[in-house]
């Protein structure tokens, strides 16, 4: 009986590992309601557990304007996770297609059509602008990259890499009403006697917002909205913009537009310490004619509207406004190209 039991725990912490490992497992998880993702109050609220900034995430409704057209429009999104929840219906555009930074996707680009590519990246993740692109395998499929894609070892690999093991373990073993006050509780004991939240969470100075410290640390992150960022690393990124442009260029898209999403802070408190003004520097570049979409001036309006006040993601206002912005692009200068 006791090996009975004992196989059976081994067997279900086996299988919380695995779901904890896998991806798509772990969406297919909280997908199906089997268990609560604490991220839906906020990334930041499931790493502090600071009640006063738990805020349930609604989901975010958009539909595009449908818009006729002498010329189809395919559009294709390189993307993090603010623009991973898109889908077809958020664009005025005939065809769409998304691929994650973290992945690749394989198309075959139609003259027929006016392909649009967009690069979409975070402000702290903007260094990767400097480097050659890969995320677009562009021309028809052959046997060995389709071989090479399902390669259950590298798959294995893959997924053993997974940054979001240890998150997810503790969300399924301990992602229960009582567990969870206690954390809060415990939260509220540290910030009260200590002033000590979670290491990488940051109250605002306003006390509106919970930031990544990541994004605002200058001293141990180089892509912190305060970090010292002289012209040649500017430079650097501006030229691996112009060749990323031409990459695809060449190899058949029409228009090829980035947009730099800025950190919460940059938008909110810039005065926090000396914002390096990273996007402007970039987008206000004078050497390379490349196209943007501008998200540092448009969300800087909105300010704190634009982003949840417990998630380093911007929120539906922020989303419905950056997607009005694509869609006059995408309508308006697209459709006059088309004639």
């Amino acid at each position: 009986m006791r090996k009975l039991a004992a196989y059976t725990v081994v067997l279900m912490l086996t299988v919380v590992y695995l779901v904890a490992t896998i991806p798509h497992a772990t969406r297919l998880v909280y997908n199906l309601h089997i268990l609560t993702d604490m991220r839906q109050y906020g990334d930041l609220y499931a790493l502090s557990y600071l009640s006063g900034y738990k805020q349930f995430h609604e989901p975010c409704t958009y539909s595009a304007p449908k818009v006729e057209r002498k010329k189809k429009i395919r559009l294709v999104l390189i993307g993090d996770s603010y623009t991973e929840m898109l889908g077809p219906s958020n664009f005025s555009v005939d065809e769409f297609e998304f691929v994650h930074w973290y992945n690749k996707l394989h198309i075959s680009l139609d003259t027929g059509y006016n392909n649009i590519l967009i690069i979409e990246t975070t402000e702290r993740a903007a260094s990767r602008l400097a480097k050659p692109n890969s995320n677009l395998i562009i021309g028809n499929k052959n046997i060995a990259e389709d071989k090479e894609s399902i390669d259950p070892i590298k798959t294995i690999r893959t997924a053993l890499g997974n940054n979001n093991v240890e998150q997810n373990i503790e969300f399924m073993l301990f992602n229960n009403p009582v567990f969870n006050r206690l954390k809060e509780l415990k939260a509220q004991m540290n910030l009260a006697a200590f002033n000590r939240t979670s290491p990488n969470v940051v109250i605002s100075k306003h006390k509106k917002m919970l930031y990544y410290r990541p994004t605002i640390d200058m001293v141990n992150n180089p892509n912190s909205s305060f970090s010292l960022l002289p012209d040649s690393v500017i430079d650097a990124r501006v030229k691996g913009m112009d060749a990323i442009t031409t990459q695809y260029k060449t190899a058949g898209f029409n228009r090829v537009i980035f947009s730099i999403i800025p950190n919460p802070v940059s938008v909110i408190e810039p005065g926090w310490c000396d914002y390096n003004h990273q996007i402007e520097r970039i987008q206000n570049n004078g050497l390379y004619n490349l196209e943007f979409i501008d998200a540092y001036h448009l969300l800087s309006g909105m300010g704190d509207k634009a982003f949840y006040m417990s998630d380093t993601h911007w929120n539906c206002e922020g989303i419905s406004a950056w997607l009005d912005e694509i869609n006059r692009k995408v309508l308006v200068e697209g459709r006059s190209r088309d004639k």
